[in-house]
C-alpha cells in the first residue's frame, strides 16, 4: 500500500501540491487510495465526477503508453544482444509473418540517364519533373519502359 507518491516523477508545478498531500495521507496514516476515495466521495456533482473520471482516463492512458514503449525499447535491446531480427519476434507474438517490403517494377526511365527509374509510385522524381517542364509537348508516357 503507497503512503505518498514519488516527487521526482511529478510534473513541476504540481510538486508543493503533491508534497501537501503526502503529509496528509502521512499525518492521517492512509494510503494513497483511500485518501482519493474520501476525496472523490465528497464530489456532489456528477460533472466533477465526471472531469475526475476523464483524468482518470487519460492518465491510465499515458501509463499504459509508457509502459508499452518501455516493453518495446527492452524488447528491442534484448533482441539486439541476441542477435535476433525483431521482426522474427513479432512474428512469434502475432503469428503473421511480418510484411517485407517488395521492390516494385520500374515503369518509367530517364532519357538521360537509364539508371534513373520510377515506379509511377509516390511523388514524381526530378528527372520526370524536369523532362516534363523541358517542352510542353513531352509526355509522361514518353518514358514509359517497353520491355
Amino acid at each position: 500500500m503507497s503512503r505518498s507518491i514519488a516527487l521526482e516523477s511529478v510534473k513541476e508545478e504540481h510538486k508543493s501540491l503533491i508534497g501537501s498531500f503526502n503529509e496528509l495521507i502521512n499525518k492521517h496514516n492512509v494510503s494513497t487510495s483511500q485518501f482519493l476515495e474520501a476525496l472523490v466521495s465528497n464530489l456532489s456533482s456528477a460533472n466533477d465526477i465526471v472531469a475526475v473520471q476523464n483524468l482518470l482516463d487519460k492518465r491510465v492512458n499515458e501509463i499504459r503508453t509508457e509502459e508499452l514503449n518501455r516493453y518495446i525499447q527492452e524488447g528491442k535491446k534484448m533482441a539486439q544482444a541476441l542477435g535476433i531480427d525483431p521482426a522474427i519476434i513479432a512474428e512469434g507474438l502475432t503469428g503473421k509473418q511480418a510484411k517485407s517490403a517488395k521492390p516494385v517494377k520500374a515503369k518509367y526511365r530517364s532519357k538521360n540517364n537509364p539508371e534513373e527509374t520510377w515506379s509511377g509510385r509516390g511523388k514524381r522524381p526530378a528527372f520526370i519533373a524536369n523532362y516534363l517542364a523541358e517542352n510542353p509537348n513531352n509526355q509522361l508516357e514518353d518514358l514509359l519502359i517497353n520491355d
